[in-house]
């Protein structure tokens, strides 16, 4: 029994969604149904036979027959014990569900002790069922009653200040995508945080913030050496990183500006965009990066980024990354040699850069030999088949309007055909 709880608390560890959880809490409630009912008909199989073989109960008056084979004033004795004990497990359940159907009764003052004791402790199994799912419900709906009541305050205060229509939908989109993620993770990082000691709440940053950054390709060669003096700096770096998040549709950085952080996805879509070529590049998903040439050039961006959706972000700094790297020599020398491969030499190898447009190593999208013939410019293209469409579209809207104005015009004014 110890075993199977510390097995079912395992599960429930896993568990993250409510609804997963409602349906764990049904097939708990079943399985200590049945096992709560098999210990039951054990004993009522027990006392039957015990029944079975004392005198006439000067009681009722009936010959002492087991329940489980009590039935019609016929004798079962005789049938296996599988078929008593499918008879005895009958009689527990449908004593635990209330039922009651009458064809195993109990006879004797024995008899009626242990069923009374059996539906005491069947109510005392359905209230902690009952219970747990209303807490369940309940954690659920103060979650809903608080978004739903935030977001009749935010509109009241859009409303209030007079915010454009598109902002305010913008915000409703935001709050809304907020309340989706409150409803997959309970609890956030710094609530989590707020529960541990400074030790501990060390080990996790150190932890989690370090996965990420050894999932940097542009890092491998800080994050795969053998150098002490590396190993040390990424321990530190893990404590200079922040969560960032962007909206549907926002930029997040331009070509041509000057930046020094680099991005790692956590979730969501960015758009890579070459605005001088009006040219779409493509689409990152969550586990990719960007931004890493300007992070150790300082030269300015050559793409322009935007989200596709609500997006969360990994960002490191490189000013921050310089501040902790001064103190290791080891360190310097490999950011240096990176720095003047990229500037110097154009060598895109060191930082395992990937392109848009072919997915290759080494080089970027602009310069891809595939660029021209693949993606220059298709911002354009689909701009134009985007306006033919709508252009069309319109134009036969407005014939149609014609027509049927046509109609109800009178003769001497009709259109001509």
């Amino acid at each position: 029994m110890a075993k199977i709880g510390k097995i079912l608390r395992s599960v429930e560890e896993l568990i993250t969604k409510d609804e997963i959880m409602l349906v764990w809490t049904f097939f708990k409630f079943i399985g200590r149904v049945l096992l709560v009912a098999h210990w039951f008909a054990c004993f009522y199989w027990i006392i039957a036979e015990y029944e079975l073989y004392n005198d006439e109960d000067s009681d009722t008056g009936y010959e002492k027959r087991p329940w489980p084979i009590f039935r019609d004033s016929n004798m079962f004795s005789d049938e296996s014990v599988q078929f008593q004990y499918t008879a005895s497990l009958y009689w527990a359940v449908q004593t635990m569900c209330t039922v009651g159907y009458g064809d195993f009764p109990p006879i004797t003052t024995k008899e009626r002790i242990y069923a009374t004791f059996c539906m005491l402790m069947s109510a005392g199994i359905y209230a902690s069922t009952i219970e747990n799912v209303e807490k369940l419900l309940k954690k659920h709906n103060v979650l809903a009653e608080e978004f739903r009541e935030n977001m009749l305050y935010v509109n009241q205060f859009m409303k209030m200040h007079n915010f454009p229509i598109d902002l305010m939908g913008q915000v409703r989109q935001f709050l809304q995508h907020q309340w989706e993620q409150k409803k997959q993770v309970k609890i956030e990082q710094s609530e989590v945080f707020s529960l541990l000691n400074w030790d501990l709440q060390e080990k996790v940053t150190i932890y989690m913030n370090g996965v990420i950054i050894h999932s940097i390709g542009a890092l491998n060669l800080f994050t795969q050496s053998a150098d002490p003096q590396c190993s040390e700096f990424v321990r530190r770096i893990t404590f200079h990183a922040k969560i960032v998040n962007f909206a549907l549709d926002e930029y997040i950085f331009h070509e041509k500006d000057v930046g020094n952080s680099m991005y790692y996805i956590l979730s969501g879509r960015v758009a890579a965009i070459h605005k001088k070529t009006h040219t779409y590049l493509d689409d990152l998903l969550r586990d990719e990066y960007f931004g890493e040439i300007g992070f150790f050039t300082d030269q300015p961006r050559c793409a322009t980024m935007k989200s596709r959706d609500f997006i969360e972000l990994f960002e490191l700094n490189s000013d921050v990354f310089l501040d902790v790297a001064w103190h290791f020599e080891e360190v310097m020398k490999i950011y240096h040699n990176i720095r003047g491969q990229l500037r110097n030499d154009y060598d895109y190898s060191s930082i395992n850069i990937r392109c848009y447009v072919c997915r290759g190593f080494g080089h970027i999208a602009i310069n891809c030999i595939d660029f021209a013939d693949k993606k220059q410019g298709n911002l354009i293209q689909l701009y134009n088949t985007v306006y033919r469409s709508n252009t069309n579209r319109k134009g036969q809207e407005i014939a149609s309007t014609l027509r049927i104005r046509q109609v109800s015009l009178p003769k001497p004014f009709e259109l001509s055909t």
